[in-house]
């Protein structure tokens, strides 16, 4: 009876090895010639240049192992060996794995509040990890803590717009960043209160000052709005066709000098603010009347013309009768 020949194992097949959450997995396929030998370990070498390596671990009945002692973005090199009871067989190619974490935390996060909407901006992570960014994730919540998903964004989009928020009411948001490897911290809370555009504003009044027409009225009662930022002031030749005139900071009167004589102008006014405009004044008219001579004036020099004359009838009849026949 003749025994089965010993050898050297063969060469491990199918080897990879994949950057994963937590670490690098190393996959492969046991040798189909284990040298005569019933059993055959793997040996697990790793470096951080390509040479020299060092056994990272010795292990047998796997065809996979996760090397979860690693550092992110340190670059590692691995190789393996079948090992039998007479040593180790030949070495695989040596296979380059970098690895990659979670991205790093989003930046820099603002939040514009408008009308029914929460405009959000931010920049990316410093570190990516090392695998581009898949998708940013923006969180919402009315309190800072227990924040909820709300939506998510393309990896090159920075920007995010909220309009499920209702106006008059505060949120909390955060960002946060994914990659193949999972997601990253999370960006620095931030709040904002969307708010409706302010009311129309109040008594508005139109009066001829100096052959100008000078507007006043009241800023209007802001409430749960936004702030007013300036007023836009509208005119024109009939109450039922008006064009902007002009825009005015937050102020409370405007005068209008390009106007003329016996002619009537329509006026409104309207509040502007960071949600948009509100809604228009009440009308207000005034008209410049053509300056014409005064009849009390006129009477007056008609009178004196008359009392003139009489002054001089009486003094001519005075001189007649002072001659002598």
């Amino acid at each position: 009876v003749h025994g089965t020949p010993m050898g050297l194992p063969g060469l491990p097949t199918g080897f990879t090895a994949t950057s994963v959450t937590g670490g690098v997995l190393l996959r492969w396929t046991p040798p189909a010639d284990r040298g005569g030998d019933d059993e055959v370990d793997i040996r697990i070498l790793r470096g951080t240049t390509p040479d020299p390596q060092e056994t990272l671990v010795e292990i047998s009945d796997f065809v996979e192992f996760k090397d979860t002692d690693v550092e992110g973005g340190v670059t590692y090199y691995y190789r393996l060996q079948a090992l039998n009871s007479l040593g180790a067989g030949p070495s695989t190619a040596i296979l380059e794995v970098t690895v990659m974490t979670a991205p790093g935390q989003v930046l820099d996060l603002v939040a514009t509040a408008a009308n029914g909407r929460v405009e959000l901006g931010w920049s990316a992570p410093v570190d990516d990890g090392g695998s581009p960014i898949l998708n940013y994730a923006i969180l919402r919540g009315v309190f800072e803590t227990g924040l909820a998903e709300i939506g998510r964004v393309d990896g090159m989009i920075i920007t995010y717009t909220d309009d499920t928020a209702e106006n008059g009411k505060s949120y909390f948001y955060k960002v946060y960043a994914l990659n193949t490897i999972g997601a990253g911290t999370r960006s620095e809370s931030i709040s904002a209160t969307p708010r409706g555009p302010p009311p129309a504003p109040g008594v508005l009044e139109a009066k001829v000052k100096g052959g100008n027409i000078v507007l006043t009225w009241t800023t209007p009662t802001a409430g749960n709005t936004a702030a007013v930022t300036g007023y836009k002031i509208y005119r024109g030749d009939s109450e039922l066709e008006l064009v902007l005139l002009e825009e005015v900071g937050n102020v409370n009167s405007y005068t209008d000098d390009d106007v003329k004589e016996n002619k009537p102008y329509y006026y409104k006014v309207v509040a502007t603010s960071d949600s948009g405009d509100g809604d228009m004044s009440r009308l207000a008219d005034a008209r410049i009347q053509k300056e014409e001579e005064s009849p009390a004036l006129g009477g007056v020099f008609v009178l004196m013309a008359m009392l003139v004359g009489v002054a001089a009838f009486m003094m001519r009849r005075k001189g007649e009768s002072d001659c002598p026949d």
